[in-house]
């Protein structure tokens, strides 16, 4: 159970137990899934600029509305990527351990490239050209700064950003382990932990969030199918400001 607190702006993390039972067969990805995100999108959905994401930052569209601009330090700058949807993406982050050593985890080859295609970085070099712009009012990193450990999984090309900017997907690819050396043939049976980094804000979605760690996906007409499931819910209870985090295991 965890009961460690958050106290806003502060993190929270905590870890959950994962009981593999037999060989999880590569690649192993772990999604996460928003109870009520359904809700979130039909606030937000329309607030984007897809020419932008397609490489165009000088957005001339009035489709993002309020997070159009940003006032920064050096005065008021146009946002990129601009919108209420990008601005409310995501970014509680997970990472799978075991005996207290992480596993490596992958956080590209999650979409098709049908998926990516639509989104576009602009060219040069993506730290001098996103300098120009502000980052969105309520992201924590620059979009050049999304993953360090893979420079070209950035700015708009993200993977992360690209499955939260997909409306029609409720379950979103986190990240998939790196099946070298041990985990070769896949995730073997054992006692594992996934640690989750609290880091949405409760204003933004205070509903159950789901981890599922999956092995053997298929693309099929652009469908994930996904076997060999294990699904973790965690509950969000706020208490006089401060957050309680608990979980609820479920194995499938």
């Amino acid at each position: 159970m965890c009961k460690e607190k958050l106290v806003t702006p502060q993190v929270c993390s905590c870890f959950l137990p994962v009981d593999v039972e037999e060989l999880m067969k590569p690649p192993v990805t772990l999604f996460y899934e928003l109870e009520s995100y359904a809700d979130i999108i039909s606030k937000y959905a329309n607030s984007r600029d897809d020419k932008q994401l397609a490489g165009e930052l000088i957005t001339t569209s009035s489709s993002c509305h309020n997070y159009t601009y940003a006032n920064t330090t050096e005065g008021k700058k146009l946002i990129a990527p601009c919108g209420a949807l990008a601005d409310a993406m995501f970014n509680d982050t997970f990472s799978m351990q075991i005996n207290n050593t992480y596993l490596i985890g992958i956080r590209t080859g999650l979409l098709s490239e049908e998926d990516k295609k639509p989104y576009r970085n602009p060219p040069g070099d993506l730290n001098t050209v996103f300098q120009k712009y502000a980052k969105p009012i309520n992201w924590e990193n620059s979009p050049t700064m999304l993953d360090e450990d893979h420079p070209e999984n950035n700015g708009f090309q993200n993977e992360a950003f690209i499955a939260w900017m997909m409306t029609d997907l409720y379950r979103k690819p986190v990240m998939r382990i790196n099946h070298t050396g041990y985990y070769e043939q896949g995730l073997p049976p054992d006692k594992y932990m996934i640690r989750v980094r609290y880091a949405y804000p409760a204003s933004r979605y205070s509903g159950r969030r789901k981890i599922i760690v999956s092995s053997l996906r298929e693309w099929t007409n652009n469908v994930l199918l996904s076997f060999g499931i294990i699904s973790l819910v965690l509950g969000l209870a706020i208490v006089a400001g401060t957050f309680y985090l608990r979980r609820r295991e479920l194995v499938s």
